[in-house]
């Protein structure tokens, strides 16, 4: 279109010239057949030759010929009559407008072929040119209604005096155009309206970057009227520190034409900045050309204040989670430190009642011994209930799942307890359901500490009567079975409003200074810790002067003969090693424990040699061979882990001696850090002369 109008402008300028040129040849040229069909009328006066003007004449009128925009040229016939305008020439696209060919309106008076003509006043206005000479007007569109121009058809007008009493008429076929204008506008005003509804900050920008477009919202929130803001007046009211990367970042999407995406602060009416995230996307024509900008701004003010007070709040929380870490850390290392500390003496304390026990005692010296020994079980019992309380809370404590045999295990218990109840002349029972599984897998040392906390309560809290233990099967589906373990007794009771509390950390039921049962008050819930952790659940019922029952259920897994090798490795009896020369290795370098170890080892007919650190156990490896060595790991100049190292390396399996851990660390991850280190099992001190006797018997068997 924009080329057309050059062309129709430089047209009416040539037109001129050409009607002179025509005027100074005194005749126009006889159309040809052929011309007639391009729109020359053929009256025209013609020179006998063709000549310069009329070439140009021929190529002008090609020209004209083929341009969309309609051309004609009008004749007034006679100067005294203004309705006596003929069509002198005219184009294919103003026949067009008429409905008709050229030929049809070529020659006819105007009036005759555009009957509407007068209509509008411009008969008067051609022939008011023509007696003045000059003339030159851009008319109004046109709506035209009659048939031959079409109905509803949109027309712009424009028009000229040529001279020698010629009009030339300029026309084009606006329809399409208006009606895609008036569609843009009603568009652009749903936009408008749809955009100022919104909560954003809605912006139209050109395609080269300058803004055209605010909503109203930016207005009302910048309180600066639209107009000045427009082009790159909206910088103005963006923070100074954003407002050079903001300019820079929009020249680049301008340019490569990729979507905008940034956060800048912008200043309000009142001069507060609010912290807002900016979006744009470029709108493409068909061909694929950016045409426009869509832009709007959210603010993010509220959430960048919630998001800086959940940054303070995160740091706050990592450095109290950092500070309870570090505070967990040191509990730990302090607990193991005193386990450590604590346990070390205690391995002479009991060690030497246990060794005390099995000598010729008269009556009163058994009694004081039988005194010693139950004091130290009982304080050995308080720290153990203290270090499973720290794993539990630190969620380091894991269950086994080993094959075990459940009746076994309960018998175990029972029979240490039986002397305990034996004391208080109290009647200990055992009722097991016959349906039970010989086999199961489960942790056989995990359960031992349910049982044995839950008797020794029930004992404790008895003076007289019983504490009974039954176990029966609650469900069983193929290999899983669920068990209802009963622990009940005849005691004190509780009463309702102390029941709730009863599994908390450190609760009593007596807690008052004239209390007459002793305890950490941990026991309880270590127990439901260590059901939970095995999936089950327990609960109490008890009634004040009658007696408790704790009820728990525990779930296994039936192991059949096929899954587990039942032959049982015969007891050792005192002499065995002694008789088969089997070797033991002492590494020791505690005076008191030596002692202990020593004569333990004497009292169960082990031969044994005694090394006071690493080192010296690597001395004496290397001159004899042993069968089990028993290795404490914090010692002088070597420690146990070094030497262990040391061992494992230079001796292949088959000559390598057992190594069993015998130490004073017992806290969480300390027996598998031994038994991934390649000890071959871990004992805890104080030492029970029961339990190095079973270590014994698993490594030191002559049948082995």
């Amino acid at each position: 279109m924009e080329d057309e109008r050059k062309t129709k402008e430089q047209l009416i300028k040539e037109l001129q010239a050409l009607r002179q040129k025509c005027n100074a040849t005194e005749s126009f040229t006889q159309s040809k057949a052929e011309d007639v069909e391009v729109g020359i009328d053929a009256s025209v006066p013609s020179l006998t030759k063709e000549n310069k003007v009329e070439r140009e004449l021929r190529l002008y009128k090609n020209i004209i010929e083929y341009m969309s925009v309609g051309i004609m040229t009008l004749r007034l016939e006679n100067r005294a009559d203004k309705y006596s305008f003929h069509i002198n020439s005219v184009n294919e696209a103003a026949a067009k407008a008429s409905q008709t060919e050229v030929k049809a309106v070529l020659g006819k008076r105007l009036t005759e072929a555009f009957p509407t003509v007068e209509e509008y006043g411009l008969l008067e206005l051609y022939y008011d040119w023509c007696q003045k000479g000059e003339g030159y007007q851009k008319f109004p569109n046109f709506s035209y209604e009659d048939e031959k121009m079409g109905e509803g058809n949109i027309y712009k007008f424009e028009a000229m005096y040529l001279g020698d009493n010629h009009v030339g008429v300029f026309y084009e076929n606006i329809t399409d155009r208006e009606k895609t204008d008036k569609k843009l506008k009603m568009s652009e005003a749903r936009f408008r309206e749809m955009a100022d509804s919104m909560p954003q900050l809605v912006w139209t920008c050109l395609a080269n970057g300058p803004c055209d477009y605010l909503s109203k919202q930016w207005v009302e929130y910048t309180g600066i009227p639209e107009e000045p803001q427009l082009g790159y007046g909206w910088l103005g009211q963006l923070h100074p520190d954003d407002r050079e990367r903001t300019i820079e970042e929009w020249g680049k999407k301008v340019i490569d034409g990729t979507d905008f995406d940034i956060q800048f602060r912008i200043r309000d009416a009142s001069g507060e900045y609010h912290q807002f995230l900016t979006r744009a996307v470029p709108m493409r024509d068909n061909s694929g050309k950016i045409v426009k900008w869509l832009g709007s701004n959210t603010d993010i003010n509220a959430l960048k204040l919630i998001e800086e007070e959940l940054k303070k709040v995160s740091k706050d929380m990592t450095l109290a989670r950092n500070q309870a870490e570090e505070a967990n850390r040191a509990k730990s290392q302090f607990l193991a430190m005193m386990s450590h500390e604590i346990r070390t003496p205690m391995n002479g304390v009991l060690g030497t009642a246990q060794l005390l026990a099995k000598t010729n005692l008269d009556a009163k010296q058994e009694k004081y011994s039988n005194i010693l020994l139950n004091s130290g079980q009982q304080l050995l019992y308080v720290i153990n209930d203290i270090l499973d309380y720290s794993k539990l809370e630190a969620n380091k404590l894991e269950i086994q799942n080993e094959p075990f045999s459940l009746v076994d295990t309960i018998q175990e218990v029972v029979s240490v307890m039986t002397s305990l109840a034996g004391e208080k002349e109290i009647k200990l029972s055992v009722e097991m359901d016959t349906g039970l599984p010989l086999m199961m897998l489960g942790d056989t040392l995990r359960i031992k500490q349910i049982l044995s906390n839950l008797i020794s309560n029930g004992i404790k809290f008895t003076e007289c009567g019983s504490v009974s233990i039954s176990v029966k099967v609650a469900s069983q589906n193929g290999a899983n079975v669920k068990l209802v373990f009963n622990v009940k007794d005849t005691g004190m009771g509780i009463s309702e409003e102390n029941i709730p509390g009863l599994f908390k950390e450190f609760s009593q039921v007596d807690s008052s200074l004239t209390r007459s049962i002793e305890g950490t008050g941990l026991g309880l819930s270590i127990c439901q810790k260590l059901i939970h952790l095995m999936d089950g659940e327990i609960n109490i019922e008890s009634q004040l002067g009658v007696g408790s029952n704790f009820i728990f259920t525990l779930s296994f897994v039936e192991v059949t003969g096929t899954q587990l090798n039942t032959e049982k490795i015969p007891e050792l009896n005192i002499g065995d090693l002694r008789d088969n020369q089997t070797r033991i290795l002492l590494v020791e370098d505690n005076e008191i424990n030596q002692i202990i170890a020593s004569d333990m080892l004497e009292e169960l007919g082990c031969v044994f040699d005694l090394a006071c650190n690493g080192e010296e156990a690597l001395t004496k490896l290397e001159k004899a061979s042993y069968d089990l060595i028993l290795m404490d790991i914090h010692m002088p100049i070597m420690d146990g882990f070094q030497a262990t190292k040391y061992i494992i390396k230079k001796y292949p399996n088959e000559s390598r001696p057992a190594i069993v851990a015998l130490t004073a660390d017992a806290m969480s991850g300390d027996k598998e850090k031994c038994i991934a280190l390649g000890m071959s099992d871990y004992l805890t001190k104080p030492i029970n002369m029961n339990e190095l006797k079973s270590m014994l018997n698993k490594y030191c068997h002559p049948s082995l």
